[in-house]
């Protein structure tokens, strides 16, 4: 009997085949990259989690999470087609199909909290409230928290807290560094009380960065200290980035969506190529 390398196998689109196996092995390559350089940074900086939050905004830690997600994923995605497995295929089309629910219900949740912010004070949801002990423990907490939240402020939004409103910066208040409530004492010895961090501050180019450059501005309206300082908290920036850039991430997501329902599509097909193929071949064998 012929071995099974030589049977027919014009049902089998190699087309379809090695598109998904190729597809899939250089996501399976770069997510494997992403979870060696995420578990190397853990490793040198011996990174202790003590919260949540440690885990929460620390970005190595998503390094690892997502790339061991699309890792698992693209295995299946890589194999099924390459050994023609239908298991394999079929975990695939389903863990595709789970994302792109996973990535709705994202895109339904921004869009309510944007827009429609009383559906989620009903349901109790406020995200702000994940980034509240960011807000009490800095400087204090994880190097690597520290680090996040100046990012975000200075670098990657332009903002102040992290609330979703133009009074973000008044957030800072719940720190017991910046909380003007202070002991007149307590005032002389700490020169940041009713201040906020130096990553709120607004620099032109070239000027000199200044510790104390957000002094005092807790007791200010926005108006009196726009000029100084980012007002905004950093979800009401993510907003109004989002509120600007409506029709870019319009695209991004429809081109997403494509590829993967597109993925899904061929992986369907090629379970149904190989079932035709077996069927062809228990025919002829019972010939």
């Amino acid at each position: 009997m012929a071995s099974r390398s030589r049977l027919d196998r014009s049902e089998v689109s190699l087309c379809v085949k090695y598109f998904l196996f190729f597809f899939n092995f250089i996501i399976l390559i770069l997510s494997f990259t992403a979870v060696g350089v995420g578990i190397w940074i853990l490793v040198i900086k011996e990174k202790k989690v003590t919260s949540f939050l440690d885990v929460l905004l620390d970005l190595s830690f998503w390094l690892v999470i997502f790339g061991g997600i699309f890792g698992i994923i693209s295995f299946f995605g890589c194999f099924g087609p390459l050994r023609e497995n239908i298991t394999f295929l079929k975990i695939y089309h389903w863990c595709i199909t789970g994302g792109i629910l996973i990535e709705l219900l994202f895109v339904i949740f921004v869009f309510l909290f944007y827009f429609q912010p009383d559906v989620l004070k009903d349901l109790k949801i406020y995200p702000e409230n994940m980034f509240k002990d960011g807000i009490q423990l800095y400087p204090d907490a994880d190097e690597d928290v520290n680090d996040f939240i100046e990012l975000v402020q200075q670098d990657l939004i332009g903002c102040c807290g992290f609330s979703n409103d133009d009074e973000g910066y008044k957030q800072w208040g719940q720190n017991m560094y910046f909380n003007c409530s202070v002991s007149d004492s307590m005032k002389n010895l700490n020169k940041l009380a009713c201040a906020v961090p130096e990553s709120c501050c607004k620099y032109k180019d070239g000027e000199i960065k200044n510790l104390l450059c957000g002094a005092g501005v807790l007791n200010k309206s926005p108006s009196e200290v726009s000029n100084q300082i980012y007002t905004r908290g950093c979800l009401k920036g993510i907003g109004d980035i989002i509120a600007q850039n409506s029709l870019v991430f319009g695209i991004i997501i429809a081109v997403v969506l494509v590829v993967q329902m597109t993925t899904i599509y061929f992986a369907k097909n090629l379970i149904f190529q190989i079932k035709q193929q077996i069927r062809k071949w228990r025919y002829n064998h019972n010939r």
